[in-house]
């Protein structure tokens, strides 16, 4: 394995060696405005890019959220089921006041937070790709 690397340092050797000795040629004249157009040509990515489906599924969400505050007062609700969500609601909150409710609390922030940092991560990235690995984007 060693005799690979040793292999592999002198090729690297060489090759430095023969980089730094060859003459420079100058480039082509056509070259320069070649490059310069498709530099231009280039456009910037979106910042944002959403598909059809998720598209689709904001709008459809978006809706639904409307339909239902928009309709809930002309539903036909008992009086006993408001009562027993304000029930709930109290009993909630007194969990959560005096300690025991916490833990369910922290999860679904640990969860929020969880689920902000991949997406934030996914946006990062882009298309997948780092620099490194696409290095025909950026400067």
């Amino acid at each position: 394995m060693d005799e690979l690397n040793q292999r592999e340092r002198a090729a690297y050797a060489a090759v430095d060696d023969a980089m730094r000795t060859y003459p420079l040629q100058p480039a082509p004249k056509d070259m320069l405005p070649a490059v310069l157009a498709r530099l231009q040509a280039r456009q910037t990515p979106p910042l944002l890019r959403l598909t059809w489906l998720e598209a689709a599924l904001a709008s459809f969400t978006i809706v639904m959220a409307g339909l239902i505050f928009g309709l809930w007062p002309l539903l036909p609700i008992p009086v006993d089921w408001i009562a027993r969500l304000q029930f709930r609601a109290l009993v909630w909150w007194q969990q959560v006041r005096y300690g025991e409710g916490w833990a369910a609390l922290g999860l679904i922030l640990a969860f929020l937070a969880l689920l902000t940092i991949w997406e934030t991560l996914k946006l990062a990235r882009g298309n997948g790709l780092s620099r490194a690995e696409n290095p025909g984007e950026g400067a």
